[in-house]
Formats: C-alpha cells, sequence, structure tokens
C-alpha cells in the first residue's frame, strides 16, 4: 500500500522492508515505560529508504495520509541529529489490524551511516569529505577528548561516554532562539555545562519558558531556557545526583575532588602546627618541603593533604621533623609531648560545628560545654567525641590517632542534641511539653513516642546552642506535671 501510493505521488523508494526490533530494545521500552512485554505493541519498524531527502518529508505526509498517526511519537533526526551522526525520520501509526507500527524513514547514505556508524564517511568520502560532516565528527571527537581530561578513571569514562550517545535527546533553545540538543532528563545544570563550563560553576538558578524552575527540573521538547549565574557562587555537591550528562558529571567529580583535597590541605596544616606547639615548636613550609621526599611527596600542600586525609599520621611527621632536627632518634618513635597541662592554650584545633573536615560524632552529640575528645577518622577528617562516649575507651586503644580540640562556636550556632522523657500518661503532657519548648526557644527535629500501659516513653531529638541551654531545657521538663525522669541520650537512642 504504501508502495503504490509513493509511486503514485513520483517518489521511487529504493527499498521497503520491516526490521524486527532487538530484544534490549524492547526491554528498554519495557523499562522506560514501565509496561510488560504484551502491551510493547511496536516491536518492529518498517523501514523507508529513498534517494532524496525532500522525498522523505514528502513520504511522510502520504504515511501520515494512508494511517493515523501518533503524533507524540514524531522525531526529526534529519533536521536534528543525534549526537552519534543519526540522521532520519521518525514516525508511529495506527496500522490497519490496530496495531502500532513505527516507520522510519531515511536515504540510502543515512541508512549506511546507520548501520556502519561515522566510518562510512572515510570509506565513502574518496578524498573528498563534506564541511559539515568533518565539523559533527569534530564534535563528538571534542567530547571525548574533554571527558578523557576530566576523568583519571577508565571505568568512569567509559561510563560516561556511553551515557551520553545511547540516552534518547530532548531538544530545546536559548533565549536567542539557538536549537540545543541534550541527553533525556536533562537538568539546567546539564544545559548550563553544555553551554560553559564557567556558567555551570557560577549558576544558581534557571527560568524555564520564562518562570523560575528548581535546578533539578527536567527539561522537555521545546522548553526554552536561560540561566541565571553569580560569579561568587560555587556548585552544590549535591547537583552530582541529579546531573545525567557526562561533562557535568566529570566537571563536578572534579571540582569535589579538589574540593575535599583543599580542605584536607587546610586540615593537616592546622594539625601539624597544633601538634608541634605541644614542643613548643613552629615549622613553615620551607621546613615542611624538606622532610616531604621522606614520605614520598614533592609539595609541602601534599603533604599537609594527607595528614588531613589521614594517610599519613601528624606524629609519625613530627616524629620525623624532630629526628631530623636532633639528627638522631628512629623514624617511627614517637617522641613524647610535654606534659599536657603545659600545653599553651590555643594550641587545639578548633571546633565550630561548620567545617566539614571536622565531623561531631552522631554517637554521642557533642555540643559546646561538652568535655570533648578529637580522632582521626579512616578516609580523612577529625571526628569529634564527648569524653563520656561509649567508645572513647575503644578509641583510645590508637591513641597515635587522637588529636586535641576545643569548642569555638559563633553564637547562634545550633546542634543537635536528643533526650529521652519518661512520664505518667496524661491528656495535656505533650501540650504542658510542647509549651515548655517553646519558652525555652528551641526546635524540635523528631519526637518518638512509645506507651507502656500508664507510662509514656518519649524520645526527642532537639537543636540548642550549648551544654548549658540543654540543661535549662532538661530542668524545666523535670518540672512538668507526671514527669518521672528525664535524660540525655545518643544519637542511636543508648
Amino acid at each position: 500500500m504504501i508502495t503504490k501510493e509513493l509511486k503514485k505521488n513520483n517518489i521511487l523508494p529504493i527499498r521497503i522492508y520491516d526490521a524486527p526490533k532487538h530484544f534490549y530494545n524492547t526491554y528498554q521500552k519495557m523499562t522506560y515505560r514501565d509496561l510488560p512485554y504484551t502491551e510493547i505493541s511496536d516491536n518492529f519498524a518498517i523501514k523507508i529508504i529513498i534517494n532524496e531527502i525532500e522525498h522523505c518529508y514528502s513520504a511522510l505526509g502520504i504515511v501520515h495520509k494512508l494511517f493515523t498517526p501518533l503524533h507524540d511519537r514524531f522525531k526529526d533526526y534529519i533536521a536534528t541529529p543525534k549526537s552519534n551522526l543519526y540522521q532520519s525520520l521518525h514516525t508511529a501509526v495506527i496500522g490497519p489490524d490496530g496495531k502500532v507500527v513505527e516507520i522510519q524513514i531515511k536515504t540510502e547514505k543515512m541508512d549506511l551511516i546507520a548501520e556502519l556508524g561515522v566510518i562510512y564517511n572515510w570509506l565513502n568520502s574518496k578524498g573528498t569529505i563534506k564541511k559539515k560532516v568533518i565539523q559533527d565528527q569534530y564534535i563528538l571527537l571534542k567530547k571525548v577528548l574533554e571527558l578523557k581530561d576530566d576523568t583519571n578513571e577508565p571505568d568512569d569514562f567509559v561510563e560516561n561516554f556511553k551515557g551520553d550517545l545511547v540516552h534518547d535527546e530532548v531538544f530545546i533553545f536559548t533565549p536567542k532562539g539557538d536549537l540545543q540538543r541534550l541527553p533525556r532528563g536533562a537538568t539546567p545544570v546539564d544545559f548550563a555545562f553544555h553551554i560553559h563550563s564557567d556558567i555551570g560553576f557560577h549558576c544558581i538558578g534557571a527560568k524555564v519558558n520564562r518562570k523560575i524552575v528548581p535546578l533539578s527540573y527536567q527539561l522537555q521538547n521545546g522548553d526554552i531556557i536561560e540561566i541565571i549565574t553569580s560569579k561568587k557562587h560555587q556548585p552544590d555537591p549535591a547537583w552530582i545526583q541529579f546531573v545525567v550528562t557526562a561533562k557535568a558529571r566529570s566537571k563536578l567529580k572534579r571540582y569535589l575532588k579538589e574540593l575535599k583535597q583543599h580542605k584536607y590541605t587546610k586540615l593537616g596544616r592546622r594539625l601539624l602546627e597544633a601538634e608541634l606547639k605541644k614542643f613548643y615548636l613552629d615549622m613553615t613550609d620551607a621546613d615542611v618541603g624538606e622532610i616531604t621526599q621522606s614520605f614520598g611527596m614533592d609539595t609541602a600542600d601534599q603533604l599537609y593533604a594527607a595528614i588531613g586525609g589521614n594517610e599519613i599520621n601528624v606524629k609519625k611527621v613530627v616524629t620525623k621533623f624532630l629526628a631530623d632536627l636532633k639528627n638522631e632518634g628512629p623514624l617511627d618513635t614517637l617522641l613524647e609531648p610535654e606534659p599536657a597541662a603545659d600545653i599553651r592554650q590555643g594550641d587545639a584545633i578548633c571546633v565550630d560545628g561548620m567545617d566539614e573536615t571536622i565531623h561531631l560524632a552522631y554517637c554521642c552529640q557533642p555540643i559546646p560545654g561538652d568535655r570533648i575528645l578529637g580522632f582521626l577518622k579512616i578516609g580523612g577528617g577529625v571526628e569529634v567525641h564527648r569524653t563520656e562516649c561509649r567508645y572513647i575507651v575503644e578509641l583510645m586503644q590508637t591513641p597515635q590517632n587522637s588529636v586535641q580540640v576545643e569548642w569555638a562556636v559563633e553564637k547562634n550556632r545550633k546542634f543537635l542534641s536528643t533526650i529521652k522523657i519518661i512520664a505518667h500518661s496524661r491528656q495535656d503532657f505533650l501540650i504542658d511539653l510542647s509549651a515548655l519548648l517553646a519558652d525555652c526557644k528551641v526546635n524540635v527535629v523528631n519526637m518518638v513516642l512509645s506507651s507502656q500501659t500508664e507510662v509514656v516513653h518519649n524520645q526527642i531529638a532537639i537543636e540548642v546552642k550549648s551544654l548549658s541551654q540543654l540543661k535549662q531545657v532538661m530542668t524545666g521538663i523535670m518540672k512538668i506535671h507526671g514527669v518521672i525522669s528525664v535524660a540525655r541520650v545518643n544519637g542511636d537512642g543508648n
């Protein structure tokens, strides 16, 4: 029927044939559309191969005249080729027996490129390759090289590159009307990095069709997108959870790695300075540089980062420095510092609750006013515990990982603390408790209630500024009618 109508309109197809879909293609449709196999109707396609590009569009009109088209299934990959240079007109129609049939209309050259890939252009060029083909292939090659520069791990490189090629695409527009294509599921952050890395790094918001949208918004065909930037803004680590393009992912991973390295360098310097002050010593970058080679490093910053990341124990570096200073003593012997009472004020690492390399342990939830100890973590950073923490005895089994810490908190900074209340069950108890917490100006993060006959167990996580405020809250709760006991508990409820 299709062949007859095409010839009637002076369009002579080279060939028309049916092409069953690959099993994996069917599986992808089942996953993407969330449908069982019995409801996947377009398991094969009809391919119409024609001589001229102009006749492709004429053939499309004839097909739509013969059969009812599904408008949401039409894709023009001739005007907007895929990133792997694939070109064709795709449409889906309701066939004579009521089944959905996919129809692909393309030229002979397009069909060969689909089968052979970009190598066809060299096989068929005979020394002359059209400028447009060279440009498309250059863009593809440039993308590969950019990914190579941003990705050190071979597995990540293959995953990112393959991800960009196999995704369905969406076609979007810049405010000036320029057409851009991105993998389906792409977000404004993906678009920002697609335009330029600087725009991606300084992106603070986006407008789609003149309306503000979240940066996690998934772009749709025909969207007009505008990126809002600020030179002072830095990428949010949470972006890595929703970006889909290889360029955005690789750029963000590299940025986060460098940011982590910078923080560990800063922490390592602080740890080394604090440890040296126990011996009434100061150490310049030049001094550190003289011992870096002993630890397989080239620069002082590399050694600082290794200390901050707990790849090298800070006490081992101090031992090496003292041994060189005295020109005696084995490198692995830890020299004892002056007695703790003689350590000068300000030698400890300051804990403000904001430095990402210094973590407040969830097991004991330390807050300002608590006596605290710091321990180097496996994987980097320092973890701060209360001296009453049930894990302290275990942690002290490796004293070389202990670090002196002290509180240095901003006035309005708040910290999480959990308390357990046991009280007699009565109707207005929660009302009285809520009123007290409001009077004390503390925020309730979580509340768990469990009733045992006439006794109620309440576990409440609240935000407080200090130990004194926590004690004020607990004293107030004890005065509420029916309360049996109030106790501070660990983050895990023990």
